[in-house]
């Protein structure tokens, strides 16, 4: 499995997050640097990975990337300072190895996919498990207006049947949201989740197809498998520009640079033990600096 991908590092022109999630420092920064890191099937004949749901920053074959600045220091030296270290892959969880399916198979895996996210949010989980049908047909039906959208963006007419098969679902959604609105009369939340339904599922309507075929097992499974193939890669960036010092900000600064105000819930999750951040830029910087240093020695 692990000759089953060939990874590349690149890097990227970034305008959209130049700006974003940096730390303030009183060295300014003199590059801002971004990283996607892809990994292809070795062969053009196997499956590649698949995220459960979703793009991935940059392209769908982005496994993680690294966001960092060139800086000087009071000493006159430069130094590379990461920025953020993240794996949309990982958030998002990989689909398991499967074979081909079906297109009302693929829609199904995506909407079991997205229902246990939502089943587990207090707010909306109640409200999606009572009208599960409705919004599972609101999900199918956006979803299948953006795929059929290619076939206008060809210049061609979409199969007939495929377009009687769309409006005959209009109509099943649109009776069944007026007999929710006729029973339990207007409600923000249900109203709140019919839209985050459709935004989702447009999106979803673009990757449908890939997403029926062939899927393998993804390259990387774990948070300390993005900090060492990032960090690598950072490192090697570094190096390319005569830089020697890589830094790591700590958790706190990583976490209140334009993500979360100290005393929010979001900065308490985001600090807590088991939370994505601490594997990431705690355990699992913790564990490739060991590796590192059991690797090279003590100038690490």
């Amino acid at each position: 499995e692990k000759n089953s991908y060939k990874v590349t590092a690149e890097v990227v022109d970034n305008d959209v997050y130049r700006g974003n999630q940096r730390q303030i420092l009183d060295e300014p920064s003199t590059q801002d640097i971004t990283i996607k890191i892809n990994a292809v099937p070795s062969s053009p004949e196997n499956p590649t990975f698949l995220p459960a749901h979703g793009f991935t920053h940059y392209d769908p074959e982005t496994i993680a990337h690294a966001r960092m600045s060139l800086r000087e220091g009071a000493d006159g030296r430069e130094y590379m300072l990461i920025e953020e270290l993240q794996s949309d892959l990982l958030q998002k969880k990989a689909i398991g190895p499967r074979g081909e399916v079906s297109l009302d198979e693929a829609y199904k895996e995506l909407t079991d996919v997205r229902a246990n996210e939502i089943l587990k949010n207090e707010k909306f989980g109640p409200i999606y498990q009572e009208n599960k049908e409705y919004f599972d047909g609101v999900f199918r039906f956006v979803a299948e207006q953006s795929r059929l959208q290619k076939y206008k963006e060809l210049g061609i007419s979409a199969p007939p049947e495929e377009l009687q098969n769309l409006e005959a679902l209009r109509e099943k959604v649109l009776g069944m949201g007026e007999a929710i609105y006729k029973k339990n009369g207007p409600n923000k939340d249900f109203a709140a989740l019919s839209a985050m339904m459709q935004e989702d599922a447009f999106e979803a309507g673009f990757l449908i197809e890939r997403r029926k075929a062939a899927v393998a097992k993804a390259p990387i499974d774990d948070d300390a498998d993005t900090v060492r193939i990032a960090l690598q890669s950072a490192m090697a960036k570094a190096q390319d520009s005569d830089v020697t010092s890589l830094v790591i900000p700590n958790l706190e600064r990583i976490v209140t640079a334009e993500r979360a105000r100290v005393g929010t819930a979001a900065y308490e999750n985001y600090m807590k033990p088991g939370s994505g951040f601490q594997k990431t830029y705690v355990s699992g910087v913790n564990k490739f600096v060991k590796q590192l240093q059991a690797e090279y020695g003590d100038g690490v």
